[in-house]
């Protein structure tokens, strides 16, 4: 007997189960060529969402735990080779809680900004009612958590930032707002 003749009783032989397998074989190629199109398409489309809500943004420097002046913005765009908007932005957490309702939210994200800020925004433009000295926005969301309304007195809880890290083993254990 030949060695072609032994394969080929063989698959006759078993053609239930080698037909099994091959049915395997290609369903789970079919799974995984869909989840890789899926998944392709998924990380595209989260990149997008991204990119449409970093606007302009390109480069950020966070300070951490430390703060650092405006006039770095100002020395960074001087700098040569730089064609881009540089805006200084103070990002610190507070507790917010509304005067009028009494109703508080922890850990809100407060930022700091100048009229450089909203060069960086698709349109380019500052919001209608934005003044440096008094102008405070806030999201849908934190509204409806504190029940803030136009015009309500809200009050932000921020702690003071301390020499040492609020980490290190000797900072205290003192909350200070």
């Amino acid at each position: 007997m030949s060695w072609l003749k032994v394969v080929l009783s063989s698959l006759r032989y078993y053609r239930g189960i080698n037909l099994s397998v091959l049915a395997g074989v290609a369903l789970t190629s079919a799974t995984l060529s869909g989840s890789f199109v899926v998944g392709d398409s998924v990380k595209e489309s989260l990149r997008r969402n991204a990119e449409a809500r970093l606007s302009r943004l390109g480069l950020v420097m966070a300070g951490g735990e430390r703060f650092v002046t405006a006039s770095l913005a100002d020395r960074v765009m001087e700098s040569e080779g730089w064609d881009g908007v540089v805006a200084p932005i103070l990002q610190i957490e507070a507790t917010a809680s509304n005067r009028a309702s009494g109703q508080r939210a922890n850990k809100v994200q407060i930022l700091g900004v100048d009229e450089r800020f909203w060069e960086m925004s698709t349109s380019g433009e500052v919001p209608e009612g934005f003044n440096q000295e008094n102008w405070i926005g806030i999201n849908q969301p934190l509204a409806n958590r504190i029940d803030a309304e136009v015009d309500d007195t809200l009050i932000l809880r921020v702690e003071l930032p301390a020499a040492l890290s609020r980490d290190a083993p000797l900072s205290g254990e003192s909350e200070q707002t």
